[in-house]
């Protein structure tokens, strides 16, 4: 393998001695090679499955080294066609069907099938107007048709929420 390879790939991945994905590759041929480094763009981190889609390149022009530039495409095709992505748009995508979709004019769309969370000890909407499709709750108790009791007019506080 002197040339990259762009085929589709078997790739296993695990940690290498030194703590950094390594990745088990059979190639055409059933060729096998052991301790692929394993590439992602800067700041982006994933494990991937293994029956992805991989490209080796072999590094230094021989054969005992190379590096593996790992894509999932093919396992999440259908949702991604249906996200009618425009030219100039991104997606960033995992199993399971979350998704992050980066859409022109500057909208940006959160997928989350079960949940989403926010885990900060500050969180800010800055926004003209918020819609909210489903119920809404503070502290597990629902905002819509809540009780006060105590009540008083006047300056008083209300007493605890039921």
């Amino acid at each position: 393998m002197s040339n990259p390879t762009l085929a589709n790939l078997t790739a296993y991945s695990s940690l290498g001695e030194s703590g950094l994905p390594e990745l088990q590759v059979e190639a055409m041929a059933n060729e096998v090679y052991d301790g692929v480094m394993y590439f992602t763009p800067c700041g982006l981190y994933g494990v991937p499955h293994s029956d992805s889609d991989l490209m080796l390149v072999p590094l230094n022009g021989g054969r005992s080294l190379a590096a593996g530039f790992v894509d999932d495409i093919r396992n999440n095709i259908e949702a991604l066609n249906a996200l009618n992505l425009q030219a100039g748009e991104s997606v960033l995508y995992a199993q399971g069907g979350s998704q992050i979709v980066m859409r022109l004019g500057g909208i940006i769309e959160v997928i989350a099938p079960t949940s989403l969370v926010f885990t900060t000890p500050s969180f800010t909407v800055n926004s003209t107007s918020i819609d909210l499709n489903g119920s809404l709750n503070f502290n597990g108790s629902p905002y819509l048709n809540h009780r006060h009791t105590g009540v008083q007019t006047g300056a008083s506080t209300s007493g605890v929420v039921s």
